[in-house]
C-alpha cells in the first residue's frame, strides 16, 4: 500500500521530526509559479541596481532621482551608447557623486553596461571545465555543489517559516498528529 501523500509521517517518537518531515513532503509536491508582473518588477529592479552599479553610486539613491534612458542606435537597432539624462530637481548631492556626468545632467555609457553573460555559454563553459578535471576533484566539486544546495534549502525553509508562509502547512500537520492521523515512516517504507 503506498503512502497518502497528505498524511504526515512519523519518524520517531519526537514530536518535532513528523512535523518537519510532513512540513518538508508539503513542500516538496507544492509548486510554486512566479507571475509575469513579479517577472518584469524583479527584471526591473535588477536593471535599476546594474544601472546605480555603473553610475558608481547606491540602487537606493537612484530610486532618489528622476532619469530617463534613450539609446543612440544605428537605423538597424545596433546600440552604440545608452544616455542617462537626469532631471534638474534630482539630489544635487547624489548628482554629484555619478561617474562621468556630463553638462546637463548627462551620462553616457557603453552598450555592453546592461548585458548580462549568457547563461547557456556560461553553463557550457562550466561542463567543459568540469570535464577537464580529474576524477578526484570532479567528487569534491559534487561533493561540496550538495552541499551548497542543502544549504540554499535549509536558507529558504528558515525565510518561508519566518515569513508564514508554511504556517497553514504546520498547522494542518500538527492536526494530523494530534488526529493521530499519521503512520510511522518504517510502515510506510515497508509498503512501497
Amino acid at each position: 500500500m503506498a503512502a497518502d501523500m497528505r498524511t504526515p509521517l512519523v519518524l520517531s517518537e519526537s514530536p518535532l521530526l513528523p512535523l518537519h518531515f510532513a512540513v518538508s513532503l508539503k513542500i516538496n509536491i507544492e509548486i510554486r509559479t512566479m507571475s509575469n508582473r513579479q517577472l518584469e518588477e524583479m527584471q526591473e529592479k535588477l536593471a535599476s541596481q546594474k544601472l546605480a552599479s555603473e553610475l558608481g553610486i547606491a540602487y537606493d539613491e537612484l530610486l532618489e532621482l528622476q532619469w530617463d534612458i534613450d539609446t543612440n542606435e544605428s537605423n538597424d537597432g545596433l546600440i552604440y551608447e545608452y544616455i542617462v539624462t537626469f532631471s534638474k530637481e534630482s539630489p544635487k548631492k547624489i548628482l554629484d557623486k555619478i561617474k562621468g556626468i556630463e553638462e546637463g545632467y548627462i551620462v553616457r555609457l557603453p552598450p555592453s553596461s546592461f548585458e548580462e553573460p549568457d547563461p547557456m555559454n556560461t553553463r557550457l563553459e562550466v561542463e567543459s571545465a568540469i570535464k577537464q578535471l580529474p576524477e578526484d576533484e570532479v567528487r569534491n566539486l559534487a561533493k561540496w555543489l550538495q552541499e551548497y544546495l542543502d544549504e540554499m534549502w535549509d536558507r529558504q525553509i528558515e525565510a518561508d517559516l519566518a515569513s508564514g508562509k508554511l504556517d497553514r502547512l504546520i498547522a494542518q500537520a500538527e492536526e494530523d498528529i494530534a488526529a493521530n492521523n499519521v503512520r510511522d515512516l518504517d510502515e510506510v517504507l515497508c509498503d512501497g
